[in-house]
């Protein structure tokens, strides 16, 4: 459960604010918005536009910095879209996309 006591992400989300498209694969339309967090397990993804469709479980392909990332829309709240990759993003990934600036003190090499 999503609030349980219990419930530990299991990568620290790191905010950001980049220009991204979201891609719902079977439905065969896009929408612009903006990544503004990214884990090594996932993103959320604002949409441009003023009203989030209610969507949930679709397989989407997201652009960002021009790579493409297959994931699954997992949660739809008034913040944007959780999305859960497909394949774990690398340190090296995630520093392209939110900047090495951005990770805890404990996490600086």
């Amino acid at each position: 459960m999503r609030f349980s006591p219990r419930f530990q992400r299991q990568h620290e989300r790191r905010p950001c604010s980049v220009f991204a498209q979201l891609y719902f694969i079977e439905r065969g339309f896009s929408i612009r918005g903006l990544i503004d967090e990214a884990s090594l397990g996932g993103l959320r993804f604002r949409p441009a536009q003023s009203y989030i469709l209610l969507r949930s479980h679709d397989p989407v392909r997201v652009t960002v910095l021009d790579r493409e990332f297959l994931a699954t829309l997992v949660n739809t709240s008034p913040m944007g879209y959780g999305l859960k990759l497909t394949s774990m993003l690398s340190e090296a990934e995630l520093d392209a996309i939110v900047g090495p600036e951005s990770r805890s003190p404990s996490l600086q090499a």
